[in-house]
């Protein structure tokens, strides 16, 4: 347990690192060994945890934002799921503008299509099991597609 919680700072300190850094630079110009050493840690520690920047990256909006998400009942507290991620967004807006202005936009893209699309189609499906309704499996994804769209646009 102690391990586990040693290795989740470490990946939180890399996180952090990385977010800070670019608010001032683009993720392309950005190399491992900047990140280690201003994270003070060794690249080796940096490459035990993730294998490259771009899975910190991934880590990083997987861990903050798509679990921010995550966390509600989007079938009941959908308005504040919307808010907390709207404002997560606008705390962090220098970091996420960044992000998209990166070459890594359509990996970002890709990665949050599709953790949001799982997450509208559940919601989706729910929604209608909770009603007692039909909703055809085309419908759904199609519904789900254009929420996603929406939001990662």
């Amino acid at each position: 347990m102690r391990h586990e919680v040693a290795s989740y700072n470490t990946r939180k300190l890399l996180s952090t690192t990385l977010k800070n850094i670019m608010k001032e630079k683009d993720l392309s110009k950005i190399s491992i060994s900047e990140v280690a050493e201003a994270a003070k840690v060794n690249r080796k520690t940096f490459y035990y945890h993730f294998n490259d920047i771009y899975d910190l990256l991934a880590w990083t909006l997987e861990t903050e934002a798509i679990n921010l998400v995550r966390s509600f009942d989007l079938t009941v507290d959908y308005k504040k799921a919307i808010k907390i991620t709207l404002d997560y967004m606008e705390q962090n807006s220098e970091f996420m503008d960044n992000v998209m202005k990166s070459y890594a936009r359509n990996e970002v893209r890709r990665f949050l299509y599709k953790d949001l699309h799982d997450i509208f189609l559940k919601t989706i499906k729910d929604i209608a099991k909770r009603n007692n309704a039909f909703i055809e499996k085309e419908y759904a994804d199609f519904i789900s597609g254009f929420s996603t769209e929406a939001i990662v646009a």
